[in-house]
Order: C-alpha cells, then structure tokens, then sequence
C-alpha cells in the first residue's frame, strides 16, 4: 500500500490542483474561440509564457527560496509543485480571455 505520507501528498497536490480545473476548462474554450479564427500562434506564445511560469516557480514553490539564512519562501513539496501549475494556468486562461 501507500504510505500515509505519500497519502498526504498526493491529497495535498490534489486539492490545491482542483483550484485551477475553471482555468483549465476557461483556457480550453478560449484556445478553441482562438483556433475558430485560425490564430494559432496567440495561443501558443500564451501557452509558452505559461510554461515558463511554471518551469520557474516549480523549484522555488517545491524547494524553497533560501539566500543565506533567511528563509524567503519555505518550501512546500508537492502541493508546491501544484501552486506552481495552478499560477500558470490561472496566468495562461486570463491571457486567453483579454
């Protein structure tokens, strides 16, 4: 079975990932109004722009943020990781929409 820390984990990452479930479904409509255009490419730099986010946050978000001693953002582990995707589908679906 799985260990009850994992179990934690897993929970953790899924609760704050379900945060971002109307982004996702808001973005997936607004690529598709997008793509009913024939504009491919605002969506994709859109969608780079939002991986990036990602790509930078991730580490921060899961290991922290430490310059010294000073402690700037604790880390979060795997709900970490979830805040990071969440911002940048949050970022990704209001860029969409304006």
């Amino acid at each position: 079975g799985t260990s009850p820390e994992a179990l934690g984990d897993a929970e953790g990452y899924l609760r704050v990932r379900a945060l971002a479930t109307p982004a996702v479904l808001l973005a997936s409509v607004a690529n598709g109004a997008f793509r009913g255009v024939k504009d491919t490419t605002t969506p994709l730099k859109i969608l780079v722009a939002a991986n990036v986010i990602n790509f930078v946050l991730d580490p921060v978000l899961i290991f922290g943020l430490h310059v010294g001693d000073i402690d700037l953002v604790p880390a979060f582990g795997a709900t970490g990781a979830a805040a990071a995707t969440a911002v940048a589908e949050w970022t990704a679906c209001v860029a969409l929409l304006s």
